[in-house]
């Protein structure tokens, strides 16, 4: 249907097209990743990242290969809709942003006591799903950068404004990626904030070096969107484990930095969802 637009588009306007695949999730009732045929085979080989290897239990050793065939399938057809652009003569006017909601944790995660709601292969706030992709490429976004700065995929819609001369200032969240991309500002927060649903109410916060997470106890993750009330879910001091196997929450050693990364994590809740809740140590 994408590479269809390109020919019956009216050339006279502007257009914007977002293409959404639902590769690699787990889209059926199967409850694993299915690339195409051929994947187990051609990917049978792979490299596991590192923290997975770390881990014990999980699906990966199964589900990696349809997982790695999945996603070659998605590079293919990106492929097919960047030669389409260059076929009509758009490539050099056309911006490309390509990103993922979220990562995989292939159930190696969320099997703790803290638990409440559904067990799955997504939701979490460890780097294997809370680290995604972004590209963004044309218009402005030339040159090859690889920007090592942290940035949240919140930004994304403010970027996409602007880039069409919209600039809405505080009036939404994020910031214009193109700032970030063309330097390094030393008073930027290196910072970013995400929550969780479903397997759990969480809010957390990721910085360079730390990364902390907080749960809303007894809180059923598939119905309440937020809470008012959390407790320490884990706390990983990146630069010794960036694989994030030793929670590091209730290590009193650990307090003051738990504490500096507990307030700014009440503060964009507070910002964000309008109301200040309670964070408490442990569960």
């Amino acid at each position: 249907m994408a590479l269809e637009f390109f020919d019956v588009r009216d050339e006279s306007k502007p257009f914007f097209m977002t293409v959404s695949h639902i590769e690699p999730h787990h889209q059926n009732d199967h409850r694993h990743y299915e690339g195409p045929r051929g994947s187990r085979e051609r990917f049978k080989d792979f490299q596991p990242p590192p923290d997975l290897a770390a881990l014990e239990g999980g699906d990966w050793r199964e589900e990696y290969p349809d997982y790695l065939g999945a996603c070659a399938s998605l590079d293919e057809n990106l492929g097919k809709i960047i030669a389409k652009l260059k076929e009509k003569g758009l490539y050099d006017d056309t911006v490309i942003i390509f990103l993922s909601d979220h990562g995989s944790h292939f159930k190696t995660r969320n099997r703790d006591a803290h638990l409440c709601g559904g067990d799955d292969y997504k939701r979490t706030c460890h780097d294997a799903a809370l680290r995604v992709p972004l590209v963004i490429a044309g218009g402005p976004y030339r040159g090859g950068r690889h920007v090592r700065d942290l940035v949240s995929t919140g930004s994304v819609p403010k970027t996409v404004l602007a880039l069409a001369g919209i600039d809405v200032g505080d009036a939404m969240m994020g910031e214009n990626l193109l700032d970030v991309a063309g330097g390094r500002d030393p008073a930027r927060p290196q910072r970013v904030f995400a929550q969780i649903s479903e397997s759990r109410v969480g809010r957390c916060i990721r910085t360079p070096d730390w990364l902390y997470s907080v749960y809303a106890p007894g809180v059923e993750g598939s119905s309440a969107p937020g809470a008012e009330r959390y407790a320490d879910d884990f706390l990983y001091d990146l630069r010794a484990d960036p694989c994030q196997l030793r929670n590091l929450a209730g290590n009193p050693a650990y307090f003051p930095q738990r504490d500096v990364l507990r307030r700014q994590l009440l503060d964009w809740i507070e910002q964000t969802e309008g109301f200040r809740p309670e964070i408490t140590d442990g569960p």
